[in-house]
């Protein structure tokens, strides 16, 4: 969502913090995941 400019133009500014917020969590999620495969 984020990706589409016009989604991140017309959507309140609560709804855009919202999905950064999830994007953070899924990026820190797949670290996780890396270094957790790493370790096998």
């Amino acid at each position: 969502k984020l990706s589409n400019e016009r989604f991140v133009q017309n959507a309140k500014p609560e709804i855009v913090a919202n999905e950064q917020q999830k994007k953070a969590d899924a990026e820190a999620k797949i670290v996780m995941l890396e270094e957790g495969l790493a370790g096998l």
